[in-house]
This record gives structure tokens, C-alpha cells and sequence, in this order.
């Protein structure tokens, strides 16, 4: 910018920089599209399962929490987005809406089976616990484990999607 170019000339900035900077950018604007699309199709799958929107509302509002409090983990740790980071949403968005889903899947079976509301949860929870805390604890350290890669930027999806995984448990 400070050096006077000849008119007919073009400059043109290159390389893994400039390619990272705007590949990033069209992951985000992808994203900003997709995640609607993809947030839209869980709810149309839960309510498809469950016929209700209480169906759709608690798992949504489950994995909706645990999104949100990685993001302010991720902001928190002052990461930046790249390439890696812009499908955590998407990502935490599949795993961690399976175990609000097998809980209430094994409430409406209690509720069916003759219990009231609070002794039914009480039940799926106590039966779902372990398996979901094990499930979570396996998918977490999974995702730990990138944390040992050398490139930083999966180095920090590993470790800010274990850490979105185990609070969405």
C-alpha cells in the first residue's frame, strides 16, 4: 500500500495466510447458514419422535446451554476462529443432544408405564446416568486427545469440543 504500483500491474496477496484468512471467513458465513439448517432438522427429528414440543424444547434447550457455555469457554481461553473451530457448533450440536434424548425417551416410557412426572425422571435418570456419563466421559477424552496434535489448529478443536462435551453432560 505504500509503495506506488504502475497502473497495469495487480498485487495480490498469497499463500497459507491468505488462504487460512479466507477460508475461515467462508466456513463462518457457511456456518451462520448451516447452523439454522442443521438446528431446524434436530428439531423436526425430535419432533418427529416425540410428537410433542415439550419433545423438542428440553433436548434443544439441553444442548443450546452447553453451546453457548463453550463458546464463552472458547472466548474465555481468547482462541480465534479458524477453519477447525468454525464446525464446533455443529459438532457439539450432534453429540450432545443423544443424552437429553435417551433421558427423555426413558421418562415418556416411565410416564407411559403409570409413574407421575418427578418419580419417572428420577428413574430415567438413575438408570441413565452411568451410560450416559461414560458415553460423555469416552467422547471427551476422545476429543482431549486431539489437544496432543501438533497443529494448533486441531489441537484446539480437541480440546474446546471435549470441553463442550462434557458440559453438555
Amino acid at each position: 500500500a505504500r509503495v506506488q504500483k504502475p497502473a497495469a500491474v495487480q498485487a495480490f496477496v498469497t499463500g497459507s495466510s491468505a488462504v487460512e484468512v479466507e477460508t475461515t471467513r467462508a466456513l463462518i458465513r457457511d456456518q451462520l447458514v448451516m447452523t439454522p439448517v442443521v438446528l431446524a432438522l434436530i428439531a423436526l427429528a425430535l419432533f418427529a419422535t416425540f410428537r410433542s414440543v415439550q419433545g423438542v424444547l428440553l433436548p434443544m434447550a439441553a444442548v443450546g446451554t452447553s453451546v453457548i457455555w463453550t463458546i464463552g469457554v472458547f472466548g474465555w481461553l481468547g482462541k480465534s476462529a479458524d477453519m477447525m473451530a468454525s464446525v464446533i457448533p455443529i459438532t457439539l450440536l450432534v453429540y450432545g443432544v443423544v443424552d437429553p434424548v435417551f433421558v427423555y425417551t426413558r421418562y415418556m416410557h416411565h410416564i407411559d408405564a403409570g409413574l407421575s412426572g418427578e418419580p419417572a425422571l428420577l428413574t430415567a435418570l438413575r438408570e441413565l446416568m452411568l451410560p450416559c456419563f461414560l458415553t460423555s466421559l469416552s467422547t471427551t477424552l476422545g476429543f482431549l486427545a486431539f489437544g496432543t496434535a501438533t497443529l494448533p489448529t486441531i489441537s484446539n478443536f480437541g480440546l474446546i469440543v471435549g470441553v463442550g462435551v462434557a458440559l453438555a453432560f
